[in-house]
């Protein structure tokens, strides 16, 4: 990969410089920003660890284990997790003849 797509942290002075510290800040920003950024990942091997078993709570692009199986989180996707509720209303009369 461009060595130059990445902040070159500068060489520290003898001495505390102001300017060696703001330029430091800088380089840094600029790293997080690009950290943050979503952007094209490319590697040799990847290790995912302790993933969730299902997308219940999970943000569109998240990835979880469905029995071994990657999946991605899609915005149509519905995950309603595990419910329950009980509840009544009125009273209802059974009839056998």
């Amino acid at each position: 990969m461009d060595k130059q797509l990445y902040p070159v942290l500068p060489l520290p002075p003898n001495e505390y410089s102001q300017e060696y510290l703001n330029q430091l800040v800088s380089a840094l920003e600029i790293y997080m920003r690009q950290n943050l950024e979503p952007g094209y990942v490319r590697g040799s091997t990847m290790a995912l660890t302790e993933l969730p078993t299902n997308g219940g709570g999970l943000r569109v692009g998240d990835v979880f284990d469905d029995a071994g199986t990657l999946k991605i989180v899609r915005s149509t996707d519905v995950f309603s997790g595990t419910n329950y509720g009980t509840g009544s209303v009125g009273s209802v009369t059974v009839a056998i003849s």
